[in-house]
């Protein structure tokens, strides 16, 4: 449980704009955190022996003594104090390097203060975390005000996601999607079956509510009543629309919808679905209207209309596309959405932005999309699903979805190309160096197959990182290869007891054993040293390239690398 009292975070950073504007929004946001800064390890290590330390968050590259060193330094004499790492120059080394050191927790530059703070939190709440069930959500605020409890709930209800700012009894913010304040207040306690996760003694330091809990409650209690529309918004018919829509059958949708409005004209919430299945902004706007003259105080409305609002000044009218995230009026044709910020397809610009969007919508539009392809296997569906994922910079979890798209409809030319694009700045991000070494000239010249090299071929891939394996594994797969993983060097090893695969695509860097030690085995093995061995690393030294010669390796690839780059050294070696 977390302490009443404050708690002191270390901040270690040589760029002091950096470390004013963290301690101005960690120390802003919160009583219960005083921020100490120290501009490289040497002086962070004078705080640790003569303040008490709740956390360390240092970034690695310094000055005098850097994060490096300061974490060898911890995990010898400060054990108990947890640490945050900071880097710009992330890797999959440096983040396994960190992880052994002792850090608890990893944040690549550049970093939102907000992130910062999120990260910061979840540190002191991880063991202060607890779910109330048997209450209501109302029940559970008036408990909270007679006790004078100071926290930060949680709540989640089916898609919906929000928080409640709690400080000593008075509830004095909110946010959900995008509201904030009181609105969001009572959007917030007004959802059914709600899921509701306490962490306590922390709160916002100032909020935008104001009025008692008490009257809060009453105020959401009236509107919950007002918006009472009867059992026909859960019935059979209403719910096959909405499930038609959510599954981009927007036709289907638009017509079962406007045959239950026939029967229920006085239903808000299917004049607001309805809205979402036309591409008419002429139709938008009647069908909004009729929503809010029915349901003027409905959120889920009232955010409608804002989409609508802001959608009429960006566009010209006429025909438009729907947000697949959050369902705003878009241009044809468009490749982001101006109200969630989500990018819609796989672009430079999209792997170049530091991703702003709405996180939260994000969420929202993962359990729908999630919940559609549960319904049906749909191409188109679960492509956003993917496209979902690459928002909420989900790596693997987008890679999954869009490798089965491409598996479903292997035809499909744009598909395909979205798999190549991401694959491809997969391979290239988060690495140091960007030099790559082809297949030296002295390796043996051998005459191409006249068949394809990578039929019934097995490939067995040693990397710890399972991002770059999953990269790996989806480009080889694309190729005809088959692909064997192993997370370590052991893993390998007992592989290789089991199996002979056709090549090793091995890993310098490997937890347990490193990649050296792996060749050495396979090449003091008689049953195991004509296997071609490819090492990978992100090392691009002359040492390690002559050490990867000298230990028997067929070839040598640098990360970062193209996926085509290494499926043509592939290729060549077992040609």
């Amino acid at each position: 449980m977390i302490a009443e009292d404050k708690k002191t975070i270390l901040m270690v950073d040589d760029e002091r704009s950096f470390l004013l504007s963290a301690k101005e929004g960690i120390e802003s946001f919160s009583d219960q955190f005083s921020i100490l800064t120290a501009y490289n390890g040497q002086e962070a290590l004078g705080y640790l022996e003569s303040s008490d330390i709740d956390l360390v968050v240092t970034d690695l590259k310094m000055p005098v003594l850097d994060g490096f060193e300061l974490l060898a330094r911890m995990s010898a004499d400060h054990q108990q104090v947890p640490v945050i790492a900071m880097t710009a120059f992330g890797t999959p080394e440096i983040h396994q390097r960190v992880q052994q050191l002792g850090a608890m927790s990893y944040l690549e530059k550049p970093i939102g203060i907000n992130d910062l703070r999120d990260r910061i939190i979840d540190v002191f709440s991880e063991k202060s975390k607890s779910y109330i069930h048997g209450f209501s959500l109302a029940n559970f605020l008036q408990l909270v005000e007679s006790e004078e409890k100071t926290m930060t709930l949680r709540v989640r209800s089916g898609d919906n996601i929000g928080r409640l700012y709690i400080d000593a009894g008075d509830l004095v913010d909110a946010e959900t999607g995008n509201l904030t304040g009181k609105e969001a207040a009572i959007a917030i306690i007004n959802w059914e079956k709600t899921e509701i996760e306490i962490l306590e003694g922390i709160c916002r330091k100032t909020g935008s509510i104001d009025g008692s809990m008490m009257q809060i409650l009453l105020e959401a209690t009236r509107l919950a009543d007002e918006l009472n529309f009867g059992e026909d918004d859960t019935d059979r018919e209403f719910e096959e629309a909405v499930r038609l829509a959510e599954g981009h059958h927007y036709k289907e949708a638009q017509k079962k919808f406007a045959a239950y409005l026939k029967k229920n004209p006085g239903n808000a919430m299917a004049w607001f679905w309805y809205s979402r299945t036309t591409g008419s902004m002429k139709h938008i706007e009647n069908a909004l209207k009729n929503a809010r003259k029915l349901a003027p105080g409905d959120l889920q409305i009232v955010e409608e209309n804002r989409k609508l609002t802001i959608a009429q000044r960006k566009l010209e009218g006429g025909q438009v596309a729907r947000c697949p995230f959050c369902w705003s009026p878009v241009k044809d044709k468009s490749s982001q959405c101006f109200y969630c910020r989500g990018y819609f397809f796989v672009n430079k610009k999209a792997l170049s932005d530091e991703m702003a969007g709405n996180q939260t919508q994000f969420e929202v539009s993962a359990r729908r999309y999630k919940r559609a392809v549960d319904n049906e296997e749909n191409p188109k569906v679960r492509y956003y699903l993917a496209m979902t994922y690459f928002n909420m910079r989900l790596w693997e979890e987008a890679l999954d979805q869009l490798d089965t798209v491409v598996r479903q409809v292997p035809d499909d030319l744009y598909y395909s190309d979205q798999l190549d694009r991401f694959l491809s700045f997969m391979a290239e991000a988060g690495i140091e160096t960007t030099r790559r070494d082809p297949v030296s000239s002295d390796d043996a010249v051998c005459v191409p197959n006249t068949l394809d090299p990578a039929i019934g071929k097995k490939v067995l891939v040693v990397e710890d990182s399972s991002t770059t394996r999953k990269v790996i594994t989806i480009t080889l797969n694309k190729e005809g290869y088959e692909v064997i993983e192993a997370r370590d060097g052991i893993e390998a090893v007992n592989t290789l007891s089991e199996m002979r695969p056709d090549l090793i695509l091995l890993d310098i860097i490997l937890p347990k054993m490193d990649g050296y030690k792996v060749l050495a085995i396979i090449k003091e093995s008689p049953d195991l040293r004509k296997i071609p061995v490819i090492m990978l690393t992100s090392r691009d030294g002359l040492l390690n390239r002559v050490k990867g010669k000298m230990a028997g390796s067929t070839a040598y690839l640098t990360k970062p690398f193209k996926p085509q780059k290494l499926v043509e050294t592939i290729d060549k070696v077992l040609c």
